[in-house]
């Protein structure tokens, strides 16, 4: 590979190398930087055995003349806090721009912290991604890469810091990268780090970024309750925010955002510029009134993208019937409401079905799984099939006692006019030989180019697995993922669907066909 430095033209390139590396095959790497036009170079070595000294040679390609753009991941080979010291000198690269490190799993430490905040002194980098997960960099290591704030070029900033005992004190620090006048994109991975209400009560000050434009805080398994909601929908009066991904969800014995918290995070339809949020609530006990309120979010004046998980919520069909009401909100082209093992059932359904009135909507996904939709609740959700721009459509009815009939009228979403995406989990539904040979009729579905049907514990044999193979005959097959974990379709089953690969326009197959 070192070889490749006396190509004249070499611009762009990607090294991944797998198993035992160590030290030497690292230094050889290095050579690298003597290709004269390299400008953007990729180097994945997790868990190759470097240590430190690999890390010591890799920080050589500071050297490269002409480098910009530099990935190394590093993650898991014990590089410590000396191999994050010299790494630090990567700072130094002549051209840098952008500089993306994963450290994840390699003991760096407080120390390893502070060096790399050293980073800070590059005059050309702009972009800077750290992963830093499970490094026990503590409070003082979170201080430390704070100051990353004062990198003169910088404007934009990851750090995955989870699993760090960060605290709410090194989340406070975190904060000062606020007084970045420049800096438009801030992702902070604050996961499993004792973060608390005092901590989201920090984060809140983000919001006087004066350039801000996109925010992504992981904040799941912290410990947050309705307090912390509260201040974190402050978030709302950041000026200039486009795009807000939190992530709230919940350890079983934590705290819970609840109905309260929920209603206070609604609040962020009142953000004057947010077109894109993505907010993940998982297990918060958010119940049918938080439901309610969060279905209010549609309401964000220059909302284009919304994503809710808002699986194990405790939310019935009160709570479904709320959530549907967003298909008045036509401006929505994208839209994702995770609900897996709530309550809504067939009302619920019926209501969520109402997106099909969505003008502009094109990228819809729905996970109902576990929520006892019934017959009706599938027959209304297979009218989705009349949204006039829906071209992906992810639809998860997972154990939802449906059977033979419900599949069949879930295969009508293959008359959906511009529909060419397809995603339909039916696991552990019933359905048999009679549901899969409905689902079959896909293989007439008039624009669908990728398609992935799940069907894991399903009863189906060799005669649905013969009816599966029909799709071959499908007009404009580009992909095509059959999930049939768990059957019954024995060695003429399998036999049967051999003949996929007689298609010429499937580029892609994926099968599981394990415990048949």
């Amino acid at each position: 590979i070192g070889s490749l430095q006396a190509a004249p033209s070499l611009r762009v390139l990607n090294v991944t190398l797998r198993g035992k590396v160590h030290a030497a095959g690292a230094q050889a790497l290095v050579a690298l930087r003597n290709a004269a036009a390299l400008q953007s170079l990729t180097i994945e070595l997790q868990e190759t055995g470097i240590g430190v000294d690999g890390a010591i040679a890799l920080a050589g390609i500071k050297g490269a003349a002409a480098l910009q753009h530099l990935n190394l991941n590093l993650c898991n080979n014990e590089v410590g806090p000396i191999g994050a010291q010299v790494l630090a000198s990567l700072k130094d690269a002549p051209k840098l721009q952008s500089l993306s490190l994963n450290l994840a799993f390699n003991h760096v430490g407080a120390a390893g912290a502070e060096s790399l905040a050293g980073l800070k002194m590059s005059p050309t980098l702009h972009t800077i991604h750290l992963s830093l997960e499970e490094n026990d960099i503590g409070t003082p290591g979170a201080q430390a890469l704070a100051s990353l704030g004062q990198a003169p070029s910088l404007r934009t900033l990851s750090l995955h810091l989870d699993d760090n005992l960060v605290g709410p004190a090194g989340v406070l620090a975190l904060t000062t990268l606020r007084n970045h006048p420049h800096l438009q994109a801030l992702s902070l991975g604050l996961s499993a780090n004792g973060v608390q209400d005092a901590g989201a009560e920090a984060l809140s000050l983000l919001k006087d970024t004066p350039s801000l434009r996109y925010l992504n805080l992981n904040l799941r398994y912290n410990n947050i309750s309705e307090i912390g909601a509260h201040a974190i929908a402050l978030l709302r009066s950041a000026p200039h925010l486009h795009t807000l991904i939190l992530n709230l969800e919940r350890a079983p014995d934590e705290n819970a955002v609840g109905p309260i918290g929920a209603q206070c995070l609604s609040l962020l339809k009142e953000a004057p510029s947010l077109h894109t949020i993505q907010l993940d609530l998982y297990n918060n006990n958010v119940g049918d009134a938080g439901a309610i309120a969060l279905a209010t979010l549609g309401e964000c004046p220059r909302l284009k993208s919304l994503s809710m998980n808002l699986g194990c919520n405790n939310i019935g069909p009160a709570g479904g019937v709320a959530l549907g009401s967003l298909s008045k909100h036509t401006n929505l082209q994208i839209l994702s409401l995770d609900l897996y093992s709530n309550k809504v059932g067939c009302t619920g359904a019926q209501a969520l079905s109402n997106f099909r009135s969505m003008t502009q909507l094109q990228n819809l996904s729905l996970n109902l799984a576990q929520n006892s939709i019934g017959a009706a609740g599938a027959q209304a959700l297979s009218l989705i099939r009349e949204a006039p721009r829906l071209h992906t459509f992810s639809l998860d009815l997972y154990n939802n006692g449906l059977g033979a009939a419900q599949a069949a009228e879930l295969a009508k979403l293959k008359d959906a006019p511009s529909l060419q995406i397809l995603s339909l989990n039916l696991g552990r539904n019933g359905l048999m030989d009679a549901g899969t040979q409905a689902l079959a009729s896909f293989k007439d579905a008039h624009s669908l180019h990728s398609l992935t049907l799940g069907l894991c514990n399903n009863k189906v044999g060799a005669v649905g697995a013969k009816a599966l193979a029909s799709l071959r005959l499908a007009r404009s097959p580009r992909a095509l993922s059959l999930d049939l974990f768990s059957n019954n379709i024995g060695t003429k089953g399998a036999e049967a669907l051999l003949c996929l690969k007689s298609q010429p326009y499937l580029h892609l197959i994926s099968l599981d066909l394990s415990n048949n």
